[in-house]
């Protein structure tokens, strides 16, 4: 793993956009309304470290947030358009939601391509847990924008190495 500031020089290629694609979590009073791209949820344990969201890479490989004792929390991600802006975005659901919509997110759950997901945050507080309410798709609906690698795409705003996410074996999306 390279140090934390260094250059990350390469001679290939990447195999995807390096566009920017926010992630989308709801403020106090704020209604999102997405469709999903991705046909699974791709989850992470992660540490609010430095006043942001960090994943957890484990005491081992030196991680801030488990060096600092922080609490770990999981958080999940999906790749969708985000229908205000007319773009593509990622959605962050906190524990809460995931744990609201258990069944439909678990790896024996239906394919969310195409369904209709609504998130906002329950209570006045800035971090109170985030909810999610998903509806299938629309019948007739319009065509849905292919998807993105959302574990890629999450590396690399945050400045990980893409290739830790080979060692996940999560599946591709593209």
């Amino acid at each position: 793993m390279r140090p934390k500031h260094a250059i990350a020089w390469t001679n290939a290629v990447p195999e995807f956009p390096l566009r920017f694609r926010p992630i989308l979590s709801p403020e106090v009073g704020q209604k999102l309304y997405v469709t999903v791209l991705s046909s699974r949820i791709v989850g992470v344990l992660t540490h609010f470290v430095h006043s942001r969201v960090r994943p957890c890479v484990g005491l081992e490989a030196g991680c801030e947030g488990c060096l600092a004792k922080r609490a770990k929390r999981w958080k999940g991600y999906l790749a969708v358009w985000w229908r205000l802006e007319a773009r593509e975005a990622i959605a962050e659901i906190t524990a809460q939601g995931g744990l609201d919509n258990k069944a439909l997110l678990s790896a024996s759950g239906p394919d969310l391509r195409g369904w209709q997901l609504t998130m906002w945050r329950r209570g006045r507080k800035v971090n109170g847990p985030s909810l999610a309410e998903f509806a299938p798709p629309p019948v007739g609906g319009p065509e849905v924008p292919p998807s993105f690698d959302v574990a890629r795409q999450l590396c690399h705003i945050w400045g990980l190495d893409e290739s830790l996410v080979d060692d996940l074996a999560l599946p591709s999306e593209q």
